[in-house]
C-alpha cells in the first residue's frame, strides 16, 4: 500500500502559518521534537528566516532533553559535539546511541579503541 504524504506545494500559507504558530507554542513549552523540528525550519529558511545559529540552538536544546532526532542530526555535524548526548543516552540504555557508542568504540572515535567494549554496547543494544 502506497503511503500517502503531503508535499510543501499543496500546502496553503495559511495552514503553513498555523503549523508555525503551533510549532513554536509546543517548542516554547520545551517539547523535545517540536524544538528538533523548529531548530530545523531556522537552519532551512524557508518558513521563517535563515538563522542558523538560532535553529542549532534549538535543536541542541532537543538534544539535551535526549531527543533521538537532535542527538542524530548533531552527530552527522560533529560527532564530537554529539559525544557528550551519546554517552549519556546510552548510559541510561538507549538502544540507538548504544549502538552508536558502540561504532565509536570500534573506530576510535572520540574513545580509545576498545572491540571488545564496542562489541558488547552493539549487543546490548541488539537485545
Amino acid at each position: 500500500m502506497a503511503e500517502s504524504r503531503i508535499v510543501e506545494e499543496d500546502t496553503s500559507p495559511y495552514m503553513k502559518q498555523e503549523g508555525l504558530k503551533w510549532l513554536k507554542k509546543s517548542a516554547k513549552q520545551g517539547f523535545a521534537p517540536a524544538l528538533f523540528l523548529l531548530g530545523g525550519e531556522y537552519m532551512k529558511g524557508k518558513i521563517v528566516s535563515l538563522d542558523k545559529k538560532k535553529g542549532m540552538d534549538l535543536i541542541l536544546e532537543a538534544a539535551e532533553k535526549e531527543y533521538i532526532g537532535a542527538v542524530r542530526f548533531i552527530a552527522n555535524i560533529s560527532i564530537h559535539t554529539a559525544f557528550p548526548y551519546i554517552m549519556k543516552m546510552a548510559d541510561k540504555g538507549d538502544p540507538e546511541t548504544q549502538g552508536m557508542l558502540g561504532q565509536l568504540y570500534m573506530e576510535e572515535i572520540e574513545v580509545e579503541q576498545d572491540v571488545q567494549k564496542g562489541l558488547e554496547l552493539w549487543q546490548k543494544a541488539a537485545e
